[in-house]
C-alpha cells in the first residue's frame, strides 16, 4: 500500500491563550481555514501524491491517538504548520512523535521558519524556509525515493550535529501555475468578526508580498521584496470554482494589499459584478492606497459585493509612523475615507498596533480619540508581537524594551479602549442597525460574543 503524507495544524496547549489584543481568546469568534496547507494539500494531490489535511481546531483528533496509527500505517512524512503562537505545542508534538518514529520525515514550515533551529533540535528532519509549493513536492519526491537528498532546495536541516542550510528554493514566478486550494470540511469555517459573513466561508489570496517594508512585518522575509499577482482572469475562475462547486457565500481576501492601482480595481470588481454572484468579500487596505481616487475605489468595491474594508492604520503618532516605515501622512488619509464609507454603508474595520516603538501612555490614548472620532464599524488593538522574521526584532535591543509599557499597562488600555469605543451610544446603534439589515442571522450564529463580558 502505496505511503501517505499528512499536514497537520496543532491547536494550541490551552483555550485559554489569547488573541492580539490580549484580552479575547483566540478561538472566541473564528475557526478560519489554513489556507498554506490547503494550498499544499492542493499541490501534493495535483502531483499524485496521497495525502491528508488534518485542522486541529476543527476535528476531533487526539494526537496520541494519531501517532499511534502511525506504528501500524508509516507515513510518507509528516508536514506541519508553524507559527509564533503555536510553536510550543508544534514542538511539544514533533518530540512525542519521534519519540516512536526515529526514521520519519517530519517537516515544519510556515511563517515561523526563522525558529528553525528550535524545531530542527527538537527532532524535526527539515524545516522549509519561505514559500512552500515546490519545496514540498521535493520533499515527497526524496521521501519516495524519486530524488537525491542533494538536490532538495529551501530548507535547514541536521548534518554532523550541525544545523545546514541548503540552497535557497526559486519563487514561483507564475502564480497562476499555482492549483487552487483544497476546501475539505469547508462548513467547519467561519469568522464572526464581520457581521455580513455566511457560511460556506473561505479564505483567498490574489498576490504574494507587499511592496512595502514596515518594520514589524515578516511579509518581505516569507515572500521576498516585490508583489507577485495573479491573473485577474485566474483570480475569476476560481470565484467561479468556489461558487460552482462549493457555493461559497463569503470571501475573505488575505492578501497584505488587495488591489494594486485603480485599473486594476476596475477590471476585477466589473468582471465579478457581471456575475451577479450571492456573494461578498472582505479585503486589507493600506490607507496610502487611497490617497488618490479613494471615493471611486470604495464605490467599486462596494458594488462588487465588498461588505467589510480592513485598514491596518497602526499609530496616528506621526514620529512613530515613521519609525516603523509607514507614511505619516496616512492619518489624515484615511479619515475622509472612513467618514465616505461609513455614507454608503461600507463595514470598515480600523486596526491599531499597541506597544510599538516609541508608545507612551498618551500615543495610545490618541489612538482610541482617533477612532472615536472617525467611527469605523469594528476597531481592533492589537499588542505588538516582535516576529522573528521581522526587522523590528533584528535590530532592537535585546536588553531594552520595544517601548516604556508594560504588558498589563498596554492591556488596560485596549479594554479602557474597547469598552469606550464599542458602548459609544452612535457607534452600538450604528452596528445594530448594519447586522440588522445585513446579516439578523449573525446574532445567533456568533451566540459565542455573549460569552465576553464573563471573559474579562
Amino acid at each position: 500500500m502505496e505511503k501517505k503524507a499528512y499536514l497537520l495544524y496543532i491547536n494550541e496547549e490551552t483555550d485559554s491563550s489569547l488573541d492580539y489584543s490580549g484580552l479575547l481568546p483566540t478561538n472566541l469568534l473564528k475557526t478560519v481555514p489554513k489556507l498554506g496547507l490547503q494550498y499544499l494539500h492542493a499541490v501534493l494531490k495535483q502531483h499524485n501524491f496521497p495525502v491528508t489535511l488534518l485542522d486541529q481546531e476543527i476535528e476531533d483528533l487526539s494526537l496520541d491517538s494519531l501517532i499511534s496509527s502511525f506504528k501500524d500505517s508509516p507515513p510518507l512524512f509528516v508536514g506541519i504548520y508553524s507559527s509564533e503562537r503555536i510553536q510550543s505545542a508544534t514542538i511539544k508534538f514533533i518530540k512525542q512523535l519521534r519519540k516512536t518514529q526515529k526514521d520519519l520525515i517530519i517537516v515544519v514550515g510556515g511563517p515561523d521558519y526563522f525558529s528553525y533551529e528550535d524545531y530542527l533540535t527538537s527532532g524535526c528532519t527539515f524545516v522549509c524556509h519561505g514559500e512552500g509549493e515546490k519545496t514540498i513536492v521535493e520533499i515527497a519526491e526524496y521521501a519516495k525515493g524519486e530524488r537525491i537528498f542533494q538536490s532538495l532546495k529551501g530548507i535547514s536541516y541536521v548534518k554532523d550535529s550541525a544545523i545546514t542550510l541548503s540552497a535557497p528554493q526559486t519563487p514561483i514566478s507564475n502564480l497562476d501555475d499555482l492549483p487552487f486550494p483544497t476546501h475539505d470540511n469547508i462548513l467547519k469555517y467561519a469568522d464572526f468578526h464581520y457581521p455580513g459573513m455566511k457560511k460556506p466561508y473561505v479564505h483567498m489570496m490574489t498576490s504574494r508580498g507587499c511592496g512595502y517594508t514596515c518594520s514589524y512585518c515578516s511579509s518581505p522575509f516569507m515572500w521576498g521584496k516585490g508583489v507577485r499577482r495573479r491573473s485577474i482572469d485566474n483570480i475569476l475562475a476560481e470565484i467561479d470554482y468556489l461558487v460552482e462547486k462549493y457555493n461559497v457565500h463569503y470571501i475573505s481576501f488575505k492578501d497584505d494589499r488587495f488591489f494594486p492601482d485603480l485599473g486594476w480595481l476596475h477590471k476585477f470588481c466589473n468582471k465579478l459584478s457581471e456575475r451577479k454572484y450571492d456573494l461578498r468579500f472582505n479585503c486589507s487596505a493600506c490607507p496610502s492606497d487611497f490617497n488618490e481616487n479613494g471615493k471611486e475605489k470604495i464605490d467599486l468595491l462596494k458594488k462588487a459585493g465588498c461588505d467589510a474594508l480592513i485598514f491596518g492604520l497602526q499609530s496616528t503618532n506621526k514620529e512613530i509612523l515613521k519609525q516603523i516605515h509607514r507614511n505619516p501622512n496616512e492619518v489624515d488619509i484615511l479619515r475622509p475615507i472612513i467618514e465616505y464609507a461609513n455614507k454608503v454603508k461600507l463595514f470598515t474595520v480600523l486596526e491599531f498596533i499597541f506597544g510599538l516603538p516609541g508608545d507612551t501612555v498618551s500615543s495610545l490614548e490618541n489612538n482610541i480619540k482617533y477612532g472615536l472620532q472617525v467611527k469605523p464599524y469594528f476597531i481592533q488593538f492589537n499588542r505588538l508581537m516582535v516576529l522573528k522574521s521581522s526587522e523590528l526584532h533584528a535590530l532592537r535591543d535585546k536588553e531594552q524594551p520595544i517601548c516604556d509599557l508594560s504588558t498589563k499597562q498596554i492591556r488596560k488600555i485596549v479594554l479602557k479602549g474597547y469598552l469606550r469605543f464599542y458602548l459609544h451610544p452612535k457607534i452600538f446603534i450604528k452596528n445594530i442597525d448594519y447586522i440588522l439589515k445585513n446579516n439578523p442571522h449573525w446574532i445567533i450564529d456568533a451566540k459565542m460574543i455573549w460569552k465576553y463580558p464573563f471573559i474579562i
